[in-house]
């Protein structure tokens, strides 16, 4: 049996309309567009701990033995990334709404 459609995500696996990301044998798959490309944009390293972090709910031990990363690296790169992905969502929030007035 498909193992996405397993745990009830056969349908968001087969559409196209989402960002799917890989970290230490994990599958990540975003449907929101802005979340999406806000990662995209993060450099791999930070994006790894992000991920880890945010959607399997690891603490920074756990990922920095999960990615053979030191503790202070993996805490540094998460909290970079977090401005990084703030500071993202906020300029694509804006043009959004800039694309909508006259």
């Amino acid at each position: 049996r498909d193992y996405y459609a397993s745990r009830g995500l056969g349908d968001v696996y087969k559409r196209q309309d989402y960002h799917r990301f890989t970290v230490a044998g994990y599958d990540f798959l975003v449907e929101n567009e802005a979340v999406g490309e806000a990662l995209s944009d993060l450099p791999k390293e930070k994006r790894e701990v992000i991920l880890l972090a945010f959607f399997l709910g690891m603490n920074d031990g756990e990922i920095a033995a999960c990615l053979d990363r030191v503790r202070r690296t993996v805490c540094y790169q998460r909290t970079s990334s977090l401005k990084q992905l703030k500071d993202f969502l906020e300029e694509y929030q804006y043009g959004k709404q800039s694309k909508g007035k006259t």
